[in-house]
């Protein structure tokens, strides 16, 4: 029993460090660009601060 709360444990820890942090929103910005009956739609990866410079 104390092997499987251990092996359960270790895993969790294991997991939970290698997930994603951050949101993809805040890495990059989406574009449309409208032209008559179609749209371009572009992304950028960087933040607002950075497309800013």
């Amino acid at each position: 029993m104390r092997k499987l709360f251990l092996l359960t444990f270790l895993s969790c820890i294991y997991f939970c460090s290698f997930s994603q942090t951050t949101r993809l929103e805040d890495l990059c910005q989406v574009f449309h660009l409208p032209d008559g009956k179609d749209t371009t739609t572009f992304i950028v990866f960087g933040t607002k601060e950075d497309l800013k410079i």
